[in-house]
């Protein structure tokens, strides 16, 4: 539910309402990729590059197969690189 609820105040720029959804679903479920996963694609649609690879990472820690992160971390490396 907050997940959703995240990405549905994202999309209605509500930035402040979407990361506390993303904050307490990763609280509900801290042992869950997709929690963190969620999180750090807000942190991208903010632009705060260090944050989403932060959230990233713990997904991967959380699960290390989660492809998502994997590829969402990829994306911010290349990124970088092009920099």
């Amino acid at each position: 539910f907050h997940n959703l609820m995240g990405y549905r105040l994202m999309a209605k720029e509500d930035m402040e309402g979407a990361l506390a959804h993303f904050k307490l679903q990763t609280r509900l479920l801290p042992d869950a990729a997709n929690p963190w996963d969620s999180l750090g694609d807000y942190y991208v649609e903010v632009g705060n590059k260090e944050e989403a690879r932060k959230a990233f990472e713990k997904a991967l820690e959380v699960d290390p197969s989660f492809d998502a992160s994997k590829r969402k971390l990829e994306e911010l490396d290349a990124e970088d690189t092009a920099s």
